[in-house]
Formats: structure tokens, sequence, C-alpha cells
């Protein structure tokens, strides 16, 4: 690590002279909780996070790890296995761990901070690259080097750095609870029909409005009308979405390609109002209803495209959102590599289809609720980028808060 305009105040530091490798075992066979790491979860009580028992049950091996000490799991640091912990006193974790605590001039939550930017990682993974399961030892552990201002200065620079996982944490309580919302009026207007008082029932979904119809997909929609074949251009410019660009309702990115030089899944052509269904892993709910931007971009074939004939497709989108549509489909899944179904079934689906004022009308209350959630989701992924330029400014040495 290099950087040609730090100032005296700050230092470039080897964790070997801020760390130290905790190595004391339970020799007593004391009956402490168990405790493991998980990726997403930082730590986790073993007998939470298993099915089964699977540590030992004579534990005087077992290391001894205490408040406020970190461990790391040596053959999966690459994919973030370390932890600390601050709930419990004392507990134990098993000896593949290494078990270290920072020395009294540099910070906790600092260093914490510092663990998740990339250039930690970049020098993990350089001491890592050669060895069996990337394997990092404590030795090398060592060796990773941190850019290190006063003991004040990181104490000032976590803080701010809170303040902003605060605000996140609270962006991501707004947008569960607008999801629950969402959840709840989908269950009511399609599922509970709040606003009916008279009912039929239907042979193939049971007891429905007595104003609504019962029609399989393939009588309301076409599919895939509009699919590239031999003779379209090859020197043509594309934009083309993959599976993996697309969240529930919305397509977060695309590449460009010559035609090509494309995937050789980049073969249908979606337009303005179609909604595109993810024929694969469907129950993660890729689905989007496009909007002008994105109109004579091309999708991958794992996609199906629909058509609306004479229906509100703002309704129908939400209703494949439903717990009805994702049942339905559930029951058609195949599995070839993965799971998926096919456009032959898709076309099977059974679908409630009420009045075309009354389409209009779930599919508002619904959007609207959509409206505030895209809104909640940007100010939350707002303060992620703001975090995520201020660790990389400070731990580049670039940023000093004052």
């Amino acid at each position: 690590m290099q950087n040609n305009n730090l100032p005296d105040w700050w230092k470039i530091v080897k964790l070997k002279d801020y760390t130290t490798e905790r190595k004391q075992k339970n020799k007593a066979n004391e009956e402490l909780t168990v405790f493991s790491i998980s990726n997403k979860r930082w730590f986790v009580k073993s007998d939470d996070y298993f099915e089964w028992q699977v540590y030992s049950k004579d534990l005087k091996n077992y290391k001894i790890v205490k408040k406020w000490e970190f461990w790391f799991s040596p053959p999966r640091i690459n994919v973030w296995s370390i932890a600390y912990m601050e709930e419990h006193e004392i507990w134990v974790i098993s000896p593949i761990y290494v078990v270290f605590a920072l020395k009294d001039w540099i910070d906790l939550n600092f260093f914490r901070y510092f663990m998740k930017w990339h250039l930690f990682n970049k020098q993990v993974n350089n001491y890592t690259q050669w060895a069996v399961r990337q394997n990092l030892s404590y030795d090398d552990f060592w060796k990773i080097e941190l850019l290190l201002p006063p003991l004040e200065v990181q104490k000032e620079i976590a803080w701010k750095l809170n303040d902003l996982d605060k605000l996140i944490e609270t962006q991501n309580n707004q947008i569960e609870k607008y999801e629950k919302l969402k959840k709840a009026m989908i269950k009511k207007l399609i599922s509970e029909w709040i606003w009916h008082a008279e009912f039929k029932e239907d042979k193939y979904l049971g007891k429905i409005p007595k104003e609504w119809e019962v029609k399989k997909l393939w009588e309301i929609v076409s599919i895939n009308d509009d699919t590239i074949w031999k003779n379209f251009d090859k020197n043509k410019s594309i934009k083309y979405v993959e599976i993996s660009s697309v969240e529930t309702w919305k397509i977060i990115n695309h590449d460009e390609y010559i035609f090509k030089d494309s995937p050789v899944r980049a073969r249908r052509i979606i337009k303005t109002w179609d909604l595109i269904i993810s024929t694969v892993r469907p129950y993660l709910k890729q689905f989007v209803l496009i909007s002008d931007k994105y109109n004579d971009f091309i999708v991958s074939t794992w996609f199906a495209v629909l058509r609306c004939r004479n229906y509100y497709n703002k309704f129908l989108f939400q209703y494949f959102l439903s717990q009805n549509t994702i049942d339905q489909i559930n029951n058609f899944l195949v599995w070839v590599w993965y799971t998926a179904i096919n456009t032959t079934n898709l076309k099977e689906i059974y679908f409630q289809i009420p009045k075309l004022e009354e389409q209009k009308k779930i599919a508002d209350i619904l959007e609207n609720i959509d409206n505030l959630l895209e809104k909640e989701r940007e100010i939350k992924e707002w303060y992620e980028k703001v975090k995520k330029w201020i660790v990389s400014l400070v731990f580049s040495c670039n940023l000093l808060i004052k």
C-alpha cells in the first residue's frame, strides 16, 4: 500500500503491530455456548445454524473467545468468514478458527469498517491465491497493511460511518414495512376480494367474485411475438438484458453488443407495455412491466415476453406477483440444472379477471405502494453510495474527516 500524500499524523501499519493472537483453550471443558461464522450474519450459535450438532461433545480443545475479540476461518476468509462478538462475555469456537484481539491504539469500529473495504479483501486474496482453498494463516494475516490515523480520528470516522449505517437501517425498516403492506393488499384485493359480497364457484380456482371471469394465460396474452430470426442484421448494435439484470418490477442494468457478438440467448425483442417473466426460478419474481426506456431492447430467451389482448397490463403484472399465481407456477416447475417452467406450461396458468374498471382500480392501489417502495429504495441506495465513497476516500487518505 502506497500513498504519497500521507500526512504526518497518518501512517501505514501492518496488523502484526496492532493485533494479538489468542490461543486459550477450554481445558476445563466448561459448558460454554459454541458459535460458528456465517458469511451473512457474522456470528451464529452453532445449534441455531446447523440442523444437528456438528461440534464435538468434548470441548477441551475448543478455543475461548471473549467479548470484543475477533475470529476468522482461515480457509474461508475470502468469502467474509470473519466476525467479532459484542453480545456475550465468553464462548467457544472450533479450533480451526484463528482468534485475535486489537491493541489499545486501534479503534474496534474503525477496524470493522476497514475490513469491509475492497483493499482489505484484495490483500487477503494476494496472500491466499496460491494456497489450497485460499487458506489464510495468521502469519500472513499479520502482513496486511492498514492506513491508520490517530485514535481520536479513527473514532470520529467510525461514528460518522455508523450514523450512515443507522440511516440505512431506517430505510431497510421502511422498505420492509411497505413490502408487507404490498403483500397484504395483494391478498386483500386479489384473494379475499374485499369489495365483493356475491361469489360463485369455479371448477379450477374455487370461490371467486360473481362478476369475475377465469381465463388461462394464453387467452389473455400473446407470448414471444417478436423474436430475432436469421435475416436480422448481424452488424446491428443491440441492448441486451440478461436474467441477472432483473429484479422484481425493475431492470437494473443492461449490456450493449454488436448482434453477431451477443450471447446466443439474445433473441427476444420487447416493446413498451410488454410484461417479461423469468421462466428460470420464477419464484424469485423477476417480472418487469416494460417502460418506454426499454422499447426495442433484446432479452434472454429465459424470459417469456407477454403482450396483453384487451386486458389491463398493469393488473396482469400485479396478479403475477400474487401467491395464487406463484403456487400455480411452482406446480409446473421442472429440474434441468435449475428449476424452470416452459412456455407451454406457463400458458396453462389460470387467472381471475375482474371488469376492466376494477382491474385499473386494483393496479393503481398496488402501483402507488410500488412507487413508495421505489422512493425508499432510492434513498437507501444514495446512503450506501455515500458510505462507500467515504470509506474509499478515508482508507485511501484522500479525505480527512474533521
